[in-house]
């Protein structure tokens, strides 16, 4: 296997550049780029010439196609940071990190959980160093468990090989070789290929967790997902939203801006060209679309599911009207328009969303979102992000404390739902309904302990379903519950 010196030694110029600008704009917009925009940054080599780069010694393990929001992006995994210009940094970094983390376990091997103030101050590191740190520990699982919080503020698990740390000098050299576990330039980076070739490596995976306890779990959610279907991918049928979407955009949007929006969709207009309303005849609004109606039936499949998102999200943008006129129609066919987002009755409600705290609708609309375009692990941590802004708001509204600091998710929901006291309300509805107080209690108590339970789940998943690479799958039908269990969790902190 190639040492990671060998493979940072071996990238070409472009290889490296093309890492930098990835990893430069995730850290200016916390957000993984575009990769049209990345296409136009580098226009000399165009789009074959940069898949083809991705693909030479890197492969999906390094780099990889994913989708945020419903946009194609490019994303890194924590081998794709260190080969960047900015690796060295990044190592360096971690690498005082993880010694910190070491000598704390080695004071106190009782310890938990390590704080973002205590790093801080313990390192000398700005605030901006210290938000590059939790932007690191999620993106490379290896170095903390679970952890809670954002990027302003935040408290990590200590790694599961903690007391390994002891006999490690040299850390830098040490994240390196972890970075590298898994990697294989065979991977593709495609998503739906990535996700194939590292499903069937995660069966040696699956096999070690039988041996922790956590592989009776897995077979038995993998087999609730292969009822969902066999695909990595969720699902969602689309082709037939393009009617209704279709004499929305005639209705509320001018002819000029209905040829903007499904150019940014990334629909090729030139072939419009001859359809203007100037001159002496003008074309009308019908013909327009009558064009745009062949155009998208020559998009394969999948270009036509990115197309419907964006032309759907851009046109209300840019019509706030056709929100609700659209909304009605998609209603019908099982489909909504929430927080600026096209997405799945079936996955998240409007009805649903109404009845939990301001403070968790945009992460659960995200949660929904990346569920829809199949990033299923973000799904799981934007679901977990909605109940952590919940539970912040009530941790401050009722003085209890940091959130961040709380020992685990669990906990946190479980102090957050006793300090807000919409059980204790829920058991004092059920008596003056009549019901006996045995039995008023009983549901109390069975319902939060449901609630503790499937916070305790969340919380397994999301530290234990992410890792160096990202390779281990989530599981559809796990994810989607969790998606429910942050509704109704937060709509009891409300």
């Amino acid at each position: 296997m190639a040492s990671f010196e060998d493979l940072k030694g071996r990238l070409t110029d472009d290889q490296r550049a093309l890492l930098t600008a990835i990893w430069n704009y995730y850290l200016e917009k916390s957000q993984w780029m575009l990769r049209r925009h990345l296409h136009v940054l580098f226009e000399r080599l165009g789009k074959p010439g940069i898949q083809a780069a991705f693909k030479d010694r890197l492969g999906g393990t390094v780099v990889f196609e994913g989708t945020e929001d419903g946009l194609e992006v490019y994303r890194l995994t924590i081998l794709g940071v260190l080969l960047s210009n900015g690796g060295e940094k990044v190592q360096q970094l971690l690498g005082r990190y993880l010694s910190f983390v070491r000598d704390e376990f080695r004071r106190n091997p009782d310890i938990t959980q390590i704080g973002s103030t205590e790093v801080e101050a313990a390192l000398g590191i700005s605030a901006q160093d210290t938000r590059l740190l939790w932007e690191l520990l999620l993106l490379g699982g290896d170095w903390s468990g679970r952890a809670g919080g954002n990027r302003d503020g935040w408290v990590a698990g200590l790694p599961q090989d903690a007391e390994d740390l002891l006999s490690i000098r040299d850390f830098e050299a040490h994240i390196c070789q972890k970075a590298m576990k898994g990697y294989d330039s065979r991977v593709p980076i495609d998503q739906t290929g990535r996700i194939r070739v590292l499903s069937l490596q995660d069966q040696v995976v699956r096999q070690k967790r039988e041996s922790e306890g956590f592989g009776e779990f897995l077979q038995e959610e993998t087999s609730r997902s292969s009822e969902l279907g066999s695909s990595n991918r969720p699902r969602f049928e689309l082709s037939e939203l393009w009617g209704p979407l279709r004499a929305a955009l005639s209705r509320h949007l001018s002819f000029s801006t209905i040829k903007d929006v499904v150019a940014v969709a990334g629909l090729d207009v030139t072939s419009l060209a001859h359809l203007t309303q100037h001159g002496e005849r003008p074309a009308a609004k019908g013909a327009l679309m009558d064009g745009i109606d062949g155009l998208y039936g020559q998009l394969p499949p999948e270009r036509k599911e990115l197309f419907i998102r964006t032309v759907a999200e851009e046109g209300v943008r840019r019509s706030p009207t056709m929100d609700e006129d659209l909304d009605t129609s998609l209603r019908r066919l099982g489909w909504q328009f929430l927080e600026g987002r096209l997405l799945p009755v079936e996955i998240l409600d409007r009805i649903d969303v109404d009845a939990v705290p301001e403070a968790a609708r945009h992460d659960l609309a995200k949660a929904a979102a990346r569920f829809r375009d199949g990033d299923l692990t973000g799904a799981l941590s934007a679901a977990c992000s909605a109940v952590d802004s919940a539970c912040a708001n009530v941790y401050n509204s009722k003085q209890l404390g940091d959130a961040a600091k709380a020992e685990s998710f669990q906990e946190k929901v479980s102090r957050s739902l006793d300090a807000q006291g919409a059980l204790d309300a829920l058991e004092g509805g059920l008596r003056t309904l009549g019901w006996v107080p045995e039995e008023a209690i009983r549901l109390r108590r069975n319902l939060q302990q449901s609630l503790n339970q499937a916070a305790y789940v969340m919380q397994s998943l999301r530290s234990r379903m992410s890792d160096a690479h990202g390779s281990k799958p989530a599981l559809e039908a796990v994810v989607f519950d969790s998606i429910r269990w942050a509704t109704i969790i937060t709509s009891f902190l409300k």
